[in-house]
């Protein structure tokens, strides 16, 4: 299934991600080029969604918010996106 990255907030220390900037994972990584460190934090999590599992400490099930592991970085939204 594919899962839905968007930049929530916070302010991309590397100036590579404004905030509302969207991406789509249906394959391995993103479409249209996301930051390493950024991908590396996420990816796991990413993965999970992507295979139909979810994140016990999400408040929904498909959906998590990560943080950039910048402690000044961005959050990250991703939503699994349910194809009928």
């Amino acid at each position: 299934m594919p899962v839905r990255i968007v930049v929530t907030g916070g302010k991309c220390q590397g100036g590579i991600h404004p905030v509302g900037q969207e991406f789509v994972v249906e394959g391995a990584t993103p479409v249209g080029g996301m930051c390493a460190d950024a991908w590396n934090t996420i990816a796991p999590y990413v993965m999970t969604l992507r295979h139909g599992g979810n994140l016990p400490w999400a408040e929904r099930d498909g959906m998590v918010e990560i943080h950039c592991p910048d402690p000044k970085g961005i959050t990250f939204l991703l939503e699994r996106i349910e194809r009928e």
